[in-house]
């Protein structure tokens, strides 16, 4: 369990499970293989994980439950590529 949750909205079971997912930096391929569930189910549970952190995808998703696990670290700071990817 994360123990993220966001405020006045615990998470399911689900929504836990695909959070450690996205912290982990999985792919929706790669979610679903690990989750035993078809994309549409991820993309069910990812919705609510955005709605519920009032973000507007995945990405950003990502990005904000690393700021709260790892406080006091700016966004430039995250190396979220390769070098050469982008």
């Amino acid at each position: 369990m994360t123990n993220i949750s966001p405020p006045g909205s615990p998470l399911t079971r689900r929504q836990d499970e695909a959070l450690e997912l996205v912290l982990k930096g999985l792919s929706i391929t790669e979610m679903q293989k690990a989750m035993g569930i078809t994309q549409q189910g991820v993309n069910f549970h990812l919705r609510d994980l955005c709605r519920k952190y009032r973000v507007a995808g995945r990405f950003e998703l990502f990005v904000k439950l690393h700021k709260m696990t790892l406080p006091g670290l700016e966004p430039k700071q995250l190396n979220l590529f390769e070098e050469g990817d982008i």
